[in-house]
């Protein structure tokens, strides 16, 4: 945690394997509402109160975590991807249920979610788009409860990173990308028709 701005930072989630202290790998922070973060931390969620001063591992069932995106409405609202696909918890993160409706790969197999972005209004614009391991960028206009693959023009599908840009005039989507063994532009643009409306393909 850094209190200037980055200039000096303090470790703040010490975790123990039995034998030393360490510090986990982190793959991703979120903050939610009022003083509340969520990170995963060696693919486990943990949850601060306190804007990351003190954390504490949630007690969700085993599940490995790759991402989260907390609600900026609801402290207790977070959104969990990972292995499992996307799954969405109303209390903290201790327990969670599946939003997996066209999230698949194959045949009872949901995708693995790396990253998850929403939209900027959200949640009175119930847009949110995934950017997966193994099946490219999926897209949701319901909050979750139904899902579209929305790969045209990728020629990858291993997402690394989303980002997303709007103001009044401009809504951009990014979608980075990495794989070892397939060649691919590193960074695609989404296209769309205007602000607010879905990327329905993209672009190098």
């Amino acid at each position: 945690v850094s209190s200037d701005g980055g200039t000096t930072w303090n470790g703040t989630l010490a975790l123990n394997d039995g034998v030393n202290p360490y510090y986990g790998q982190v793959s991703d922070v979120s903050f939610g509402a009022g003083t509340t973060v969520y990170a995963v931390v060696d693919q486990q969620l943990y949850r601060s109160g306190d804007d990351g001063a003190t954390w504490a591992a949630t007690s969700l069932p085993t599940y490995t975590v790759l991402s989260i995106q907390a609600d900026a409405t609801d402290a207790n609202t977070v959104l969990i991807g990972g292995y499992a696909g996307l799954m969405r918890s109303t209390d903290g993160g201790d327990s969670a249920t599946a939003l997996n409706s066209g999230l698949s790969f194959s045949v009872g197999a949901p995708v693995a979610v790396n990253r998850i972005v929403l939209h900027p209004n959200y949640p009175a614009t119930p847009q949110i788009w995934l950017g997966t391991v193994d099946a490219g960028i999926y897209f949701s206009a319901n909050s979750g409860t139904t899902w579209a693959v929305q790969n045209d023009g990728l020629a990858a599908i291993n997402i690394r990173a989303l980002a997303m840009f709007h103001d009044a005039s401009t809504h951009r989507m990014f979608a980075g990308y990495g794989d070892a063994f397939t060649p691919s532009p590193a960074l695609y643009r989404g296209n769309n028709s205007g602000p607010g409306t879905p990327f329905t393909s993209w672009a190098p």
